[in-house]
């Protein structure tokens, strides 16, 4: 049984709730839709994409965008449907609001964002902070030896006999034995201190800036295309010279039949940038795109020839997206 995996884009939480309840009401199972958002797994960008990873494996390109509008606070409706169902799936999700995803990424590049180029390297540099040198203080207590001045008195006891004569009354107390003790005291010098901030040292840093240039190799791919000329070819198969054109050598062969290009299967460019979905493959030579995915609501040709690679679901172009719809043939 052939499934195919949609996606949308929210800004609202309660959108992509109605969202998820209309998918169900079209018939497709509550446990194949999931939304993917930071409330569920907060900043941990790693836990949320590995969940995704059992539904479905998007493209570096699209990965990377659906991260920067989970990261900005939005919601990713990811739904996996019966071929069958994809067609109800797919209005659903056209009518429900969803953000238009092409536009909302010019918007991101507008601010700043830069998505993932495929092919090319690119160079930044930064400045980054390293340890060029230190200065150390040392708190050392040192002694110095104060002399100051400091009067002591000392107190002694002595006796004498002193000679005299004189008449003892009967009050007197003398004819008995006793002793008589003298305390001699003495001062001595002792060192009060007190410490006192004499001194404050003041620590400082100084900065300064300075430009210095840093070289690297960037490498980048171009793509030479060498038009061999409509010699040999009919006026009728224009459309095949423009493939040739666009990339495809003359006697090349392709890696696929036109009866692999499903009906619905995704168009997208060498960018990873959608182009539009299938219609039918019309007479062997050229695709022609359902009118849904186009801005003006009409049918578009594309040539056969500028078909890349054809997986599953999904039909890979040798050229861009934009330079696709620009030189796509509207249907009459």
């Amino acid at each position: 049984m052939t499934e195919r995996t949609l996606t949308a884009l929210f800004d609202d939480k309660d959108a992509a709730k109605q969202a998820e309840h209309q998918l169900q009401d079209a018939g497709v199972s509550a446990s194949d839709i999931r939304i993917t958002s930071q409330e569920e797994h907060g900043s941990d960008h790693t836990s949320w994409w590995d969940g995704l990873k059992t539904m479905f494996s998007p493209s570096d390109e699209d990965k990377h965008a659906y991260s920067e509008h989970i990261r900005r606070g939005g919601y990713l409706l990811t739904a996996r449907v019966r071929e069958a169902q994809a067609d109800r799936a797919i209005q659903v999700l056209e009518n429900s609001g969803a953000v238009d995803f092409d536009r909302r990424q010019e918007e991101w590049r507008g601010q700043g964002w830069q998505d993932r180029p495929a092919g090319a390297q690119s160079g930044l540099a930064a400045a980054t902070e390293g340890r060029t040198g230190s200065d150390r203080l040392y708190d050392q207590t040192d002694g110095q030896v104060g002399a100051q001045g400091v009067s002591i008195q000392r107190g002694g006891a002595g006796y004498a006999k002193d000679n005299t004569s004189a008449p003892v009354s009967a009050d007197d107390d003398v004819f008995r034995d006793r002793e008589i003790e003298m305390t001699e005291t003495s001062e001595e010098a002792v060192v009060a201190k007190e410490a006192r901030v004499r001194e404050e040292l003041l620590v400082t840093k100084t900065s300064d800036q300075r430009t210095e240039t840093l070289s690297d190799t960037v490498r980048h791919t171009e793509v030479d295309v060498q038009n061999l000329g409509e010699q040999g070819r009919s006026s009728s198969d224009a459309q095949g010279v423009a493939g040739a054109a666009m990339g495809r050598d003359l006697g090349e062969t392709r890696s696929f039949a036109p009866t692999d290009i499903r009906e619905h299967a995704q168009v997208v460019g060498s960018d990873g940038q959608l182009v539009g979905s299938v219609d039918h493959v019309d007479g062997g030579s050229r695709i022609k795109l359902a009118r849904h995915d186009s801005a003006d609501g009409q049918h578009h040709y594309i040539p056969l020839d500028w078909v890349d690679d054809v997986q599953g679901d999904q039909v890979r172009l040798r050229v861009p997206a934009s330079q696709a719809q620009q030189q796509w043939t509207a249907a009459g």
